[in-house]
């Protein structure tokens, strides 16, 4: 939201743009970059559509938390399943409130 790209992961190194009508995410690191057969392969989203992207995605990891405790739960891991959860938990901050305001 600041304008600049977020750390997306590892290699090839996406990233995304401010584009005029929106975001362009790069596959492999933006158009300076020109490496591999994956070299500017990229995708456009308009600015409005963000907030709802993130918001599924974190449901969905919400989801994953929830079968991860059922799973701990099963296997019977009892304190360690519950530390486990707590732990993915906070460090990608998947409960944490997002903060994304609409784009205008």
């Amino acid at each position: 939201m600041s304008g600049d790209s977020p750390w997306l992961g590892h290699d090839p190194g996406p990233e995304v743009e401010l584009v005029s009508d929106g975001l362009r995410v790069w596959q492999d690191g933006g158009p300076n970059r020109h490496r591999g057969r994956w070299a500017g392969v990229h995708v456009d989203l308009p600015h409005r559509a963000l907030p709802g992207l993130l918001n599924g995605v974190q449901r969905d990891l919400v989801g994953f938390l929830e079968a991860l405790t059922r799973w701990a739960t099963r296997v019977g891991l009892q304190q360690r399943g519950a530390a486990l959860v707590e732990a993915i938990d906070k460090n990608f901050a998947i409960t944490a409130p997002l903060d994304v305001e609409p784009f205008h």
